[in-house]
């Protein structure tokens, strides 16, 4: 997993790319990143799942703590380059409205 931040003209985001699985172990990283999403006043954090193929339980447990932990941004928590079957676990197992998606991910 890589995470950074990247300035806009007036935004700041917070990228987190995640390999091919998504589980605890990924949970340092996450902290980080929220951390840093804190410190720069980010607008939203956005998780590039494009390599993601394998989605443990633990990994849903690190999106909500995430969640729970950057309460502080504007624009939320960004999951692009989902495929079709991480969009559908999404769509079950998480509360929807939670988590942004943009559809030309779908």
């Amino acid at each position: 997993m890589h995470s950074n931040t990247k300035s806009g003209s007036d935004t700041e985001i917070v990228f987190i790319r995640i390999g091919r699985h998504f589980d605890f172990r990924l949970r340092d990283q996450f902290l980080r990143a929220c951390r840093t999403a804190q410190l720069a006043r980010a607008r939203k954090i956005v998780i590039d799942l494009a390599q993601t193929r394998r989605l443990h339980e633990s990994g849903l447990a690190l999106l909500m703590m995430l969640h729970d932990r950057a309460w502080c941004l504007r624009d939320g928590i960004e999951l692009v380059n989902c495929s079709a079957p991480l969009l559908a676990r999404f769509k079950r197992e998480v509360y929807p409205g939670i988590f942004s998606i943009p559809m030309a991910d779908c």
